[in-house]
């Protein structure tokens, strides 16, 4: 099954063998919304867990023709992860040359297959607890568009100095 997330545009390509994508109507179910966008479509996904993307093509003959439709599961983005000095929040030391030198706090998505990048907003720093990322910013491009989207990172820990 696939997958759209919510938050960032989720390009879809649907063909027809022998029709032109202009002689498409695309419809999608579950509170979604489907636009196109030159040779594909972009799917932004509502509140719903699942869609189905429903397509009729009209026909050189002009006759119209029901696809049978495709189900998606509508997942949320993943949580970044904090990055302090190239260290991960399972790196559970940092040596003080590399804290000294550490340029900023940063977060990173991973295993995500989109193309977002994430700035860091705002962090806290609490002695006792070691390095929190309190919200941060997230990018991603689409064709020549490029989208922001401010999210909460939760209380995902970044490391402890020793």
């Amino acid at each position: 099954m696939n997958v759209f997330y919510r938050g960032v545009p989720n390009p879809v390509e649907i063909s027809v063998p022998g029709v032109s994508s202009d002689k498409l109507d695309v419809r999608i179910t579950g509170g979604h919304s489907i636009k196109p966008d030159g040779e594909t479509f972009i799917v932004n996904p509502g509140a719903g867990a699942d869609a189905s993307i429903e397509v009729t093509a009209t026909l050189p003959d002009g006759t119209k023709k029901s696809l049978p439709g495709r189900e998606f599961r509508v997942k949320r983005i993943p949580d970044p992860s904090p990055r302090f000095a190239g260290k991960s929040p399972s790196d559970k030391t940092i040596t003080k040359v590399l804290l000294e030198n550490a340029p900023s706090v940063g977060a990173l998505m991973e295993n995500f297959d989109f193309d977002v990048v994430v700035k860091v907003k705002r962090f806290q720093r609490n002695r006792n607890q070691g390095w929190h990322v309190c919200r941060t910013e997230q990018q991603h491009k689409h064709g020549d568009r490029e989208h922001e989207r401010t999210l909460p990172l939760r209380g995902s820990r970044i490391c402890r100095v020793h």
